[in-house]
């Protein structure tokens, strides 16, 4: 193993320069050309840039609201746009918690659809082409901003340009309903998604006046942004317009999208928005709702997400998301033009979403059922009698494998917990992900974070082990200056490795450790993993803690049952169109799902209208 092992020690003298950005006093005005017009940003001693809170859609506000992006934007006022280091950061209506408010000097606004763009030095030069990496902010699709990032080092040591950009989060990017539907018409839900595609278009037609090449795009994020870029990768409006992923800590199997009808936790979010500001009266048709939703000030929306949305979610709407993020992928459905990715995770993704989950037996238990975070998965009673999430055998199979001999333990209660969400949510989910593309003949790369950061205390309040959490590599890919030095040099690693992606295709490149990092491929699945000190280990799955033992069990019974539910719970025609009636072997629930994956066809008398193909896809709301 020692001999396998490689440091960065010899790039040290590199590092020196990652901090050594020069004080903002030092800082000119640079103008360029848009097709908006004449936009103004500084320019710093060392030659990078930076421009701040620049358009990409209309304001996304009044009638707006719920609304696709409008790009491209207005024309400047007056032809020109003040984007300089001294404007305020702008960030998208959110609840006000650290460190998020701290950041947005600019405010939280439901006028927020901007981006951010860094160059470095090089970019000015005639004719620079210089690679693109476009940042998705993680927050759970409810928090987070451009601003949380800042990608200086990134730009100054590496010669790309980033790009980090605000998309529409909480209820203003990912509230789902049949009325928001109806009112949407063929242009879809999911309007930060949709919000994430404009800022690309936006790149694609602009960034060669920043010295970017609009034909060597980057899409890069974490958490609920590697979530976005994963999205991304499968969603057909986005194709062409990236060539390469890079998804930290999450991937669209993460939480998947959701069917908005009464049985998902996305319509009930709808109907609490309803109840809360009064809009429940019967006689309120569909589209006299959304109009009145739209006209509710976005203080109270906000306020009202505060207390109800633990996270964004995204609805099944035939246009963004045509289907299970899962069936998409089982389908081959990924884009054309995605030609490689890097994909992993840490070591210990899940224990800090215990106190949102449950931290013990009991609460896993009831985790399964769906009761205890049904918008994670929602129950689906195509399974069995009793409602559950999971058939009962395969439940109690999975409580025996992660509690065995810890019960009645708090602390290792707190561990079997913290597992199974992080084999559910994350590493199941990601190894997926990986194989379907490999199969498609796609490029990837897999990696696993598993660096202590020096100074970061390693267990909750409560003395519980956290470890190498989730998200835990983003301060390292973005060389952040309160790292540690010893931190810095896995730091360097990554940000070499992730931009020479950016630069080739290919994480292999100049700059990088002398052991190759091998592709994704079955059945050996190699992944590297990233040490303390710029160490980097070749392993595969099975030699990682989350894929061996009673866990490598767990996982694959993780993904065998997602797989499994995309079986059952694939939408059934009856021979004569009644919802109800035998097909197939499999009866159809007189929910309507007969008809259409998204569940509202077949009225009180059971029968399917119109508005269903053979092929099961929907066409209409008609039902008899």
């Amino acid at each position: 193993m020692g001999s396998r092992r490689r440091t960065l020690g010899c790039l040290a003298v590199v590092i020196v320069s990652l901090a050594a950005l020069p004080a903002f006093a030092q800082i000119q005005t640079v103008t360029v050309s848009t097709a908006q017009g004449q936009l103004t940003g500084s320019r710093f001693a060392d030659g990078r840039s930076e421009f701040r809170n620049i358009p990409y859609s209309n304001p996304p506000t009044g009638s707006n609201r719920w609304k696709p992006p409008q790009y491209p934007p207005a024309a400047f006022q007056n032809g020109s746009r003040d984007a300089t280091f001294s404007q305020p950061l702008v960030c998208c209506s959110q609840p006000a918690v650290a460190p998020y408010d701290a950041q947005c000097t600019g405010g939280l606004k439901e006028d927020c659809l901007l981006l951010h763009v860094y160059t470095p030095a090089n970019a000015t030069k005639e004719g620079a082409k210089l690679p693109v990496m476009v940042w998705i902010h993680g927050g759970s699709l409810v928090s987070g901003a451009a601003a949380s990032n800042n990608a200086s080092a990134i730009v100054h040591n590496f010669d790309v340009v980033v790009v980090t950009i605000n998309y529409r989060l909480n209820v203003f990017g990912f509230l789902g309903s049949p009325d928001l539907l109806e009112d949407a018409g063929d242009s879809g839900l999911n309007y930060g998604f949709q919000d994430a595609i404009a800022s690309l278009k936006w790149v694609r037609d602009n960034i060669a006046s920043f010295g970017g090449d609009p034909a060597q795009v980057t899409i890069f994020g974490v958490s609920a942004g590697a979530n976005i870029v994963s999205w991304l990768t499968v969603i057909p409006q986005a194709n062409g317009l990236f060539s390469y992923a890079i998804m930290e800590s999450g991937s669209t199997t993460s939480h998947d999208a959701q069917k908005p009808d009464d049985k998902s936790t996305v319509y009930g979010q709808y109907l609490s928005a309803l109840a809360t500001f009064n809009l429940t009266d019967r006689a309120l048709s569909g589209k006299d709702r959304v109009k009145a939703l739209r006209d509710v000030p976005e203080r109270n929306l906000t306020n009202w997400a505060q207390k109800n949305l633990k996270w964004g979610l995204a609805t099944l709407d035939k246009v963004i998301a045509p289907d299970s993020s899962w069936q998409l992928l089982k389908d081959g459905k990924i884009n054309s033009e995605v030609r490689a990715v890097i994909i992993g995770d840490n070591e210990n993704e899940g224990p800090r979403f215990n106190p949102v989950y449950g931290a013990n037996y009991t609460a896993m238990d009831l985790f399964l059922d769906g009761v205890g975070v049904p918008n994670v998965l929602p129950p689906d009673p195509t399974l069995n009698s009793s409602g559950e999430m999971w058939p009962n055998d395969w439940k109690q199979e999975l409580l025996s494998l992660y509690f065995e001999g810890r019960k009645g333990n708090p602390t290792t209660e707190f561990d079997g917990a913290g597992e199974i969400i992080g084999d559910f949510v994350y590493y199941s989910g990601n190894r997926y992900y990986a194989e379907t593309l490999t199969k498609a003949g796609k490029k990837v790369y897999k990696y696993r974070f598993n660096v202590n950061t020096t100074g970061v205390n390693l267990t909750d309040a409560q003395g519980n082990y956290i470890g190498v959490a989730h998200a835990s590599e983003v301060n390292f890919v973005f060389v952040s200056p309160t790292l540690a030095d010893t931190d810095k040099r896995t730091s360097l690693v990554m940000a070499t490795l992730w931009t020479n992606l950016a630069k080739s295709g290919d994480p292999n490149g100049p700059g990088t450790v002398p052991l190759p990092w091998t592709p994704y491929s079955l059945p050996s699945r190699p992944v590297l993993e990233f040490a303390p000190n710029g160490t980097v280990i070749p392993r595969q799955e099975r030699d990682l803690v989350t894929y061996s033992g009673y866990r490598k069990k767990g996982n694959t019974l993780f993904q065998e049952y997602y797989l499994h539910r995309l079986d059952v719970s694939r939408p059934k025609i009856s021979p004569d169109g009644r919802c109800g009636a035998d097909h197939g072997g499999v009866r159809c629930p007189n929910y309507g799902q007969c008809c259409s994956i998204y569940g509202w066809c077949g009225g009180d008398s059971g029968y399917c209208g119109a508005g269903c193909n053979s092929d099961y896809s929907f066409t209409s709301w008609s039902c008899a």
